[in-house]
């Protein structure tokens, strides 16, 4: 059953409409947390920059580990009590302790609290996000529910338990459930895909292997324009690749996933990734330290700019 609350009379109340909630989502098999988010467009012929960016967002599947949380009420409120009044509960897994907000912002216009979780949440996990009568109106009083709307019970949060187990002796007056998206299921399937495409690894054409005991001078050659193409010549002194032995040159082969438009095409983090067929060389110098080699060979480090 679902639990309701009333508010006395004349109390400052949480209104409706938490975010993030699931109830901006919907189910998609196509997904590895079974959901997908579903925001309502604008108008896309007035708005359509913003029309565009919604549909990217409706693409995934749940919301940001560090989500940007959003709390109405009904009339002012202490912003110095929203801290400890706004918590959030891992729905899944074995620790329900709650998990306290930060960069907490009171927009006094519209009586709207916005704040960020106090750490990174974990991805493809449910969180309630619970607002409790720690949350003050000017004159101390604990705000209250939003009159005949259900707190448990219902799609907005099936199972308080937990949750009222977690922030006792405080007394839910609102929550809302929502999903972490899946923030690294792309990346994990485009390295289990690599792993079946050979690099192509080639030298360089002629010499590829400097030693920097033979080298007179350094010199990078960085682009500052394009059509035409432009650079600009800098000297490296070579106290900035002090330890450094010799240096590489090569290349390898790499599929790439970028579309014309210089964007990965969005696919259901729970459906196989093809690898493309297009095709790109990509260049890079290694430097190799001065000292002898470790057993188990030399740490490696990758940087691009």
């Amino acid at each position: 059953t679902a639990l309701l609350a009333g508010a006395a009379s004349g109390a400052v109340t949480v209104r409706p409409g938490l975010f993030p909630s699931d109830t901006l989502t919907v189910e998609d098999a196509a997904q590895k947390t079974g959901r997908r988010v579903n925001l309502p467009l604008p108008d896309c012929e007035a708005r359509p920059a913003d029309c565009q960016d919604v549909r990217r967002l409706n693409q995934l599947d749940g919301f940001s580990p560090n989500a940007r949380l959003r709390v109405g009420f009904s009339a002012p409120v202490n912003p110095d009590t929203l801290k400890d009044g706004i918590r959030l509960v891992a729905l899944d897994g074995d620790s329900a302790d709650p998990i306290p907000v930060n960069q907490v912002i009171w927009d006094p216009a519209t009586n709207t609290a916005f704040a960020k979780p106090d750490r990174l949440l974990d991805q493809q996990r449910r969180y309630a996000m619970v607002v409790t009568d720690a949350v003050r109106d000017p004159a101390g009083a604990g705000v209250e529910p939003e009159p005949g709307v259900p707190v448990c019970g219902t799609e907005t949060l099936p199972d308080c338990g937990r949750v009222v187990e977690a922030v006792t002796p405080r007394r839910v007056v609102a929550a809302s459930l929502f999903t972490t998206l899946s923030a690294t299921a792309w990346l994990e399937r485009a390295r289990t895909a690599l792993c079946g495409v050979a690099p192509a690894f080639e030298r360089r054409a002629g010499k590829s292997v400097f030693s920097f005991s033979e080298l007179s001078a350094v010199t990078l050659r960085m682009q500052v324009g394009a059509n035409p193409s432009q650079f600009e010549d800098f000297s490296l002194p070579f106290s900035l690749i002090s330890g450094v032995d010799r240096i590489a040159f090569g290349s390898y082969r790499s599929p790439s996933f970028l579309d014309q438009g210089q964007t990965i095409a969005a696919v259901g983090t729970a459906e196989p990734l093809e690898i493309p067929a297009a095709i790109n060389q990509i260049q890079f110098h290694a430097l190799v330290p001065a000292r002898e080699k470790p057993a188990a060979g030399y740490p490696v480090v990758i940087t691009g700019h």
